[in-house]
């Protein structure tokens, strides 16, 4: 009558049970209960398995890597901005700063315009050999406030030298040491150097503006 095979129920095609227990009215909330409370016992021990196994696969390709306060970092961006094609961003954005560390696999990494707290899956080590300046100048503050402030002034103040006590003119006179004759040195000056078999050694034209 309409071209094809009629939708039929399954216990019209093959008849019912003979054996079904027939369910008094009286008893078919308790046995309604048991019947909802064995089903959802076997769907919780269902989901059990499961999850252990998803969590094995998962753990086998599990790389965790620590990252600590002041690292350089990138963050990946799997999701593009509308109008942008996705094969033709990076899939890394620019780097960031790791500022702090909420748990082992949570990070608060510091941006050129803002924070975010983001999953460790989503960070990598940047290996660049230049770093913006922005970045430079942040890590050096935030690298800095995790010192005590007494041990920064202890460093960074110089130490004080006692001053000398003013020394008096005898004191001075009596440490004026033994100069040689100057007639001397100006005769020893004059005398014109020679060789081993006694010839004069005479100066470059280009040192005779100079004193030897």
């Amino acid at each position: 009558m309409l071209g094809m095979e009629v939708t039929t129920p399954w216990d019209i095609l093959i008849g019912g049970r003979e054996d079904f227990d027939e369910v008094l009215p009286s008893d078919y909330v308790s046995v309604t209960k048991n019947r909802l409370e064995k089903a959802h016992q076997v769907a919780r021990d269902t989901l059990g398995a499961a999850l252990k196994r998803q969590k094995r696969d998962y753990d086998l390709r599990l790389e965790a890597r620590t990252y600590s306060v002041g690292d350089v970092v990138y963050l990946l961006n799997p999701a593009p901005k509308l109008g942008e094609a996705k094969k033709l961003i990076p899939i890394w954005k620019r780097p960031y700063l790791v500022s702090e560390v909420l748990a082992s696999a949570l990070y608060r990494v510091q941006g050129q315009k803002g924070d975010s707290v983001v999953h460790h899956d989503r960070l990598k080590i940047c290996k660049d050999r230049v770093i913006p300046l922005w970045l430079r100048r942040r890590r050096h503050a935030l690298l800095s406030t995790d010192f005590p402030r007494e041990k920064q002034e202890s460093e960074v103040r110089p130490e004080v030298e006692p001053e000398e006590e003013p020394e008096t003119e005898d004191h001075l006179l009596m440490e004026l040491p033994d100069y040689p004759d100057i007639e001397e040195e100006i005769g020893e000056l004059d005398r014109v150097p020679q060789t081993r078999s006694g010839r004069a050694v005479i100066k470059p034209s280009y040192l005779r503006d100079y004193g030897v």
